[in-house]
């Protein structure tokens, strides 16, 4: 189908921008043309949304087949990280999509914004953690938490030594 004609014909495929990469099949042709997914994201988070705006720059259409059936039994690199672990992934990859695909007044803005809002939880988790001084594990996330989003908020793109 074209990709600019919506339908809701289940039959057939839906084009979309991005499907979700907990179920994500690509031709291996498209995917060697590519090069596979962006090293630059490791560990986790944006490869997938990376892959799938370079696929449709290069004019491959994605699409979600609502016939399909796939059981995720995901979340497991969620799981398997701390809050800190996980804002010194995520947030950085955010950063290096952006950096990557948008605009240079885009990635100041998000620079911008992002520092303040890193700010903002690295605080509010501070707090977190004071409140609950009777569990320690839950201050100790939430400690580890607030020391990766000011770091963060100070250098958005650092990956620590353990993500690369």
């Amino acid at each position: 189908i074209a990709p600019d004609e919506p339908h809701d014909n289940p039959e057939l495929p839906k084009v979309v921008e991005q499907p979700s990469a907990a179920a994500l099949l690509i031709r291996g042709e498209a995917f060697v043309a590519l090069n596979g997914f962006d090293k630059a994201f490791w560990p986790a988070w944006f490869e997938d949304v990376d892959l799938c705006k370079r696929l449709a720059d290069s004019g491959w259409v994605a699409a979600i087949d609502s016939r399909a059936r796939v059981i995720h039994e995901g979340g497991h690199s969620l799981r398997a990280l701390s809050a800190g672990e996980f804002a010194r992934a995520w947030y950085p990859n955010l950063v290096c999509y952006w950096r990557k695909h948008g605009s240079n007044s885009e990635y100041f803005v998000l620079r911008a914004l992002l520092a303040i809002a890193l700010l903002l939880r690295s605080g509010i988790s501070f707090l977190g953690s004071l409140t609950n001084r009777s569990d320690n594990a839950v201050a100790d996330e939430h400690l580890e938490l607030s020391k990766a989003l000011f770091d963060l908020a100070l250098d958005p793109t650092r990956h620590t030594s353990s993500s690369r």
